[in-house]
């Protein structure tokens, strides 16, 4: 029998990059990572998108949620299959200027929760387009796109919200 259950993580550190995009973006959580069936964090951040360890940063706050799809090998391979791809640094620029108009799923280079929901929508997991026409996907907002696929109760009553 095939896990179907899939991880990822919200998190956010002390780095001023942190504290610029959970301001921008109105969030606690500046990051979201993939969790893969070791532990390791699927991801894109400062050094482009690759799997590291689960203690990589020196996270303030770290938070789970579990969705489970018969979608997941398919999820999985899309995220593997764009390891090496550069950070996009143009997504930051987004945050800043809403007239900084960028494609979100150019797959030349990714910000996280870009990659994320890209993995997600290219494995067929939406029953939908998503209704995504902004230049930008932020970590909040893939929370808010996943909320009717995950325990929201589970994911609030088990969050730290101390720094």
């Amino acid at each position: 029998m095939t896990d179907n259950t899939i991880t990822l993580q919200y998190s956010t550190t002390n780095q001023w990059q942190s504290h610029i995009i959970r301001v921008m973006c109105h969030s606690i959580f500046s990051h979201v990572d993939y969790v893969m069936s070791d532990g390791r964090l699927l991801g894109s951040s400062d050094g482009g998108v690759a799997i590291r360890k689960p203690d990589y940063e020196a996270f303030l706050r770290r938070q789970r949620l579990t969705i489970v799809t018969e979608k997941k090998p398919a999820i999985e391979a899309n995220l593997l299959s764009q390891i090496g791809k550069a950070f996009d640094d143009g997504a930051l620029h987004s945050f800043l200027r809403v007239d900084h108009m960028r494609d979100w799923r150019d797959t030349g280079s990714w910000f996280c929760s870009e990659l994320i929901m890209w993995a997600f929508e290219k494995s067929d997991f939406f029953p939908y387009d998503l209704p995504v026409s902004i230049s930008r996907i932020t970590p909040n907002d893939s929370l808010l796109i996943f909320n009717p696929y995950f325990d929201v109760a589970a994911f609030q009553q088990s969050l730290d919200l101390s720094p």
